[in-house]
C-alpha cells in the first residue's frame, strides 16, 4: 500500500512539474529593481507592501507578478524587485507607474519616489538556476558516496539516493501543483533552494539511522530472513522518525503562522 501511495505521489508530482511547472521568483527570471523612498516610515511593512503589490500587479494571464520587497538602511527606504511585464517590450515606464499607483492607494505609506532603478539580467538568472540545480544534484551525489563508504555497499548508497530524490520530487510537485491556488507565496527563490538542501539533510539523517539499525539487526538476528529484519529495523526507528518530523513541523508551522499574520 505504501509503495502504491508513494508511486501515486511521484507520478502526480512529475505530471504537475511537466504541465504547470514551478513559479520562479525574480531571482530566477530576471526583472527590474526599484529603490523607493517614502514620505512615511515603512520599514516594518515590507510584507504588507509585498501583498499589496501582488494583489495589484497582474500579468496578462491573470497571475500575480513575482514581487520581492526588502528594507534598506532606513525605515523610509525599500527595494522592490519584480518580473511584472518582463516579457512585454518597452514596458519599463508602465511598470514604474503601476507600482507607484499601487503604493499610493495606501495612505499609510505616503507618496513614494523612485530614487534608483536597474534591470536584473536574465543571463544572471539562468546562471543562478543552473547553480541551484547543480547544488541539489551534487548534494545527492555526495550523500550517495558517503552512504556507499560508510555501509560498504552500493545498494545502500543507491537506496539513499532514491529516497532523497523521492522526497525532493514530491516537494517540488506540491509547489508546482499548488502555486497560484493557495493564498500565499509559493515562488521558487534562493530560500526555497536552501529549504530543499535542508530537506536532503533531514532525509539522509533519517536514512543513516535506519541503515544503522538494519546493519545491527542483520548481525544480531542471523536466523531471520532479510525482509523481516528490515521491517523490524524500520519499525524500531519509526517512533524516532515521527517525533523528529513532528517537532520540526510544529516549529515551521509556528513560523509560518506568525509570518503570515
Amino acid at each position: 500500500k505504501f509503495y502504491i501511495l508513494s508511486g501515486a505521489l511521484i507520478l502526480t508530482s512529475i505530471i504537475a512539474l511537466s504541465t504547470r511547472g514551478l513559479k520562479p521568483s525574480v531571482e530566477f527570471t530576471g526583472g527590474r529593481t526599484y529603490e523607493m523612498v517614502f514620505e512615511k516610515p515603512v520599514g516594518k511593512h515590507s510584507e504588507d507592501i509585498k501583498k499589496l503589490l501582488r494583489n495589484e500587479l497582474k500579468e496578462e494571464n491573470g497571475q500575480s507578478a513575482s514581487i520581492e520587497v526588502k528594507s534598506r538602511n532606513s525605515d523610509y527606504r525599500v527595494e522592490i524587485a519584480t518580473d511584472y511585464l518582463q516579457k512585454v517590450p518597452n514596458s519599463e515606464s508602465r511598470v514604474r507607474g503601476d507600482i507607484i499607483k499601487a503604493l499610493e492607494s495606501n495612505p499609510n505609506y505616503g507618496t513614494p519616489i523612485v530614487e534608483n532603478s536597474r534591470s536584473v539580467s536574465a543571463t544572471v538568472s539562468e546562471e543562478l538556476k543552473m547553480s541551484s540545480a547543480i547544488a541539489i544534484l551534487f548534494s545527492i551525489l555526495i550523500m550517495f558516496v558517503y552512504i556507499l563508504i560508510r555501509f560498504k555497499g552500493w545498494q545502500f548508497g543507491a537506496a539513499a539516493a532514491i529516497s532523497t530524490a523521492h522526497d525532493v520530487i514530491i516537494v517540488l510537485g506540491i509547489f508546482a501543483l499548488l502555486h497560484g491556488v493557495l493564498p500565499f507565496n509559493m515562488e521558487v527563490d534562493q530560500a526555497f533552494v536552501a529549504a530543499i538542501l535542508t530537506l536532503i539533510g533531514y532525509t539522509i539523517n533519517d536514512t543513516v539511522v535506519v541503515f544503522d539499525r538494519i546493519r545491527e539487526f542483520l548481525g544480531k538476528y542471523k536466523s531471520k530472513d532479510t525482509l523481516t529484519i528490515m521491517n523490524d529495523a524500520i519499525n524500531s526507528t519509526l517512533g524516532r522518525t515521527i517525533n523528529t518530523s513532528s517537532t520540526t513541523f510544529i516549529v515551521l508551522l509556528t513560523i509560518f503562522v506568525f509570518d503570515a499574520g
